[in-house]
């Protein structure tokens, strides 16, 4: 239940009130929770670009690959993707999202 909230290892140990140790151990001898730590970390790594312009979303793995497509350096582009609801466009045209806020949020 605490790896679909997508919670870190120490954050389970603490709301579980055991060692970060144990649960990592856990975790890595389990297949199905393994799955899922890497799936979450896979979703982390990935953001959502859409372009008003086009009415289209575009996957990309990486930060650097979500500013060029936006125009905007690697630095710049942190802030709008680490605000969850960011309400401003960049360019008055894109917004960027981590995919894993863009499929529990069902979109921007």
């Amino acid at each position: 239940m605490c790896l679909h909230r997508y919670m870190g290892v120490r954050e389970i140990a603490e709301y579980l009130g055991m060692d970060a140790k144990m649960i990592g151990n856990v975790i890595r001898d389990t297949p199905e929770l393994k799955k899922i730590i890497d799936k979450s970390r896979r979703d982390f790594s990935q953001i959502i670009v859409y372009d008003r312009n086009n009415g289209d979303y575009t996957l990309v793995r990486t930060m650097y690959s979500a500013a060029r497509k936006v125009g905007l350096n690697t630095a710049s582009i942190k802030f709008y993707v680490n605000d969850r609801h960011c309400n401003y466009w960049i360019h008055n045209r894109y917004k960027v999202k981590w995919k894993v806020w863009f499929d529990e949020d069902n979109g921007m």
